[in-house]
């Protein structure tokens, strides 16, 4: 799929599975492929899936499905829009251009390796009612300060992973868990 610009979704497209686009290790599209789209398109009549500014969503935006890597070139801040509760797994996998990110007060969950790999990502605003951070969701992030929402009790396997930017962690008062490796090699 080199050279592919834009994915455009027909009303019928149900459900996309991992490597729909690649036979590599990314779970809807991978880094080959990533760097070239700048936009998804999805028919309007489509029940499932809709398009708000090239990024993948539910039809009902409650779930943000995929961002291209691209789509915010030259940008390096990014607001998701406020009616996304959960942000779907290695959505912004490898979005080496992004510095920071706004994430909606609604927001309830991150999904597994959501930002893995956002070496440049320094800044999270992070909402109030966050209750779950995916295994690996920012592993190998710029992050160099955390201070986690007071929502969040269970901090997952590897979250943190290989920030080696990270000098310091302000804990939220109900944490009760931290999953192992969640800031290993920091």
């Amino acid at each position: 799929c080199i050279g592919l610009e834009t994915i455009h979704i027909p009303a019928s497209l149900e459900r996309m599975f991992m490597y729909s686009f690649d036979d590599s290790d990314n779970y809807l599209f991978e880094n080959s492929l990533e760097k070239e789209i700048t936009r998804i398109e999805v028919d309007s009549n489509n029940k499932v899936y809709c398009s708000v500014g090239g990024m993948l969503f539910t039809k009902d935006m409650a779930k943000l499905v995929y961002v291209p890597n691209n789509i915010h070139a030259g940008n390096t801040e990014l607001v998701i829009p406020e009616c996304v509760k959960i942000i779907g797994s290695s959505v912004f996998k490898n979005c080496y251009n992004l510095n920071k990110i706004i994430l909606p007060s609604g927001l309830e969950h991150i999904e597994r390796e959501a930002f893995y790999g956002c070496e440049n990502l320094i800044e999270v605003v992070w909402p109030k009612k966050l209750k779950t951070i995916g295994d690996y969701a920012f592993s190998k992030v710029g992050l160099r300060e955390l201070s986690l929402p007071e929502g969040i009790e269970h901090i997952k396997e590897g979250v943190f992973y290989g920030c080696e930017n990270l000098i310091e962690v302000v804990w939220p008062k109900k944490l009760k868990i931290i999953g192992k490796y969640a800031f290993s090699k920091v």
